[in-house]
């Protein structure tokens, strides 16, 4: 099959960082006696953890990212009307580690959509000391937490790594889950979750690890630029 290496681009009109006042719009949480809309004991927790190879570590020029769909639909990650939000992690030297959350809207009055920084998430973001890991942890029963603001009590989600082309909020994709560095159909790689119970049945192939050195090459990176820095080896979702 031909390789996909198509560019992916996500651009927005203005380089200034949107703040958006937002109601929560889940359903009532319930705590940790209750029981969760996929069955079995609700949890107060809910994880994502991103994992990479292990000549790997989070590194600048690109971005670690968790896309999440509040309507419960398949997620492609080339294209982005199939997710509503977006976690971002990337590292800057200046800043350190930068954990972002993005939210889809309308572009009203044109038509389309943009995607808007809605909330800086570095209190739920934590990158593992030796640099190959980040997990991000909300409660799932505190409606001021912008996880929940967002998510209904059933979502889905996928992940993947990017580039930084042209400054952009997401780049040229590096990686993602499933087989690559054709990424044809990686709809088949999302998980659908209950948010007090964790990950649906059936899994996609192979949950929660993912192909290693199947990264997307893109020719205009320079010639020591670092893909196993992008190379995803796990990524999961936990409840407790």
């Amino acid at each position: 099959m031909k390789k996909n290496s198509s560019i992916f681009l996500l651009t927005f009109v203005s380089l200034a960082v949107v703040l958006l006042a937002v109601s929560c719009a889940s359903d009532p949480e319930s705590g940790s006696s209750s029981t969760g809309a996929g069955g079995g004991t609700a949890k107060d927790y809910i994880s994502f953890m991103l994992q990479l190879n292990d000549a790997g570590k989070i590194a600048a020029g690109g971005n670690y990212v968790i896309l999440l769909n509040s309507s419960i639909e398949a997620i492609e990650v080339t294209n982005a009307g199939t997710y509503t939000d977006v976690i971002r992690l990337n590292y800057e030297p200046s800043l350190g580690y930068v954990h972002s959350w993005y939210h889809r809207i309308a572009s009203v009055p044109g038509p389309g959509y943009e995607f808007v920084a809605t909330a800086r998430v570095d209190e739920y973001g934590q990158v593992s000391s030796d640099g190959r890991s980040v997990t991000y942890t909300f409660k799932t029963n505190d409606s001021s937490v912008v996880f929940n603001q967002y998510m209904s009590s059933r979502f889905t989600c996928h992940a993947m790594t990017t580039d930084t082309y042209q400054n952009s909020i997401l780049g040229r994709i590096l990686d993602t889950l499933g087989p690559g560095p054709d990424i044809t159909h990686n709809d088949l790689y999302t998980i659908f979750v209950t948010k007090f119970t964790g990950p649906e049945k059936p899994l996609p192939a192979d949950y929660p690890q993912d192909n290693l050195v199947d990264w997307i090459t893109q020719s205009d990176l320079s010639s020591d630029f670092n893909y196993q820095n992008f190379d995803i080896q796990s990524f999961q979702v936990n409840c407790y």
